[in-house]
């Protein structure tokens, strides 16, 4: 996590990479937003599976509301890129109490 105000959830593009390819270009959010970085479950610096079966792009979207309700949040502005915004896309529809605001990037 990085920066302060409101929390905006960046959800990285699909292909095993992490979130560093957003730096330094949302940076500059930090002055606005507190920025929560996810990579899902098998990609960038989280746990692998097992066995490939663990992964689910429903696993993807369940995470992310685990990871919002771990922290605590309420609502929260969300910005997903390439497959990340499939990921937060589905997120919002089944969670739209939870959402302030929508970013898909691509």
């Amino acid at each position: 996590m990085a920066g302060q105000g409101e929390p905006l959830i960046v959800v990285a593009g699909g292909g095993g990479g992490s979130h560093d390819y957003f730096h330094p270009w949302l940076d500059e959010l930090q002055r606005s937003f507190r920025l929560v970085y996810y990579d899902a479950f098998g990609r960038g610096r989280s746990a692998r599976a097992k066995d490939p079966s663990e992964y689910s792009f429903d696993r993807d979207v369940r995470e992310i509301e685990a990871l919002r309700q771990a922290l605590g949040l309420g609502k929260v502005h969300v910005l997903g890129h390439s497959f990340g915004g499939f990921t937060a896309q589905a997120w919002a529809l089944r969670h739209p109490e939870s959402v302030r605001s929508l970013v898909l990037l691509n």
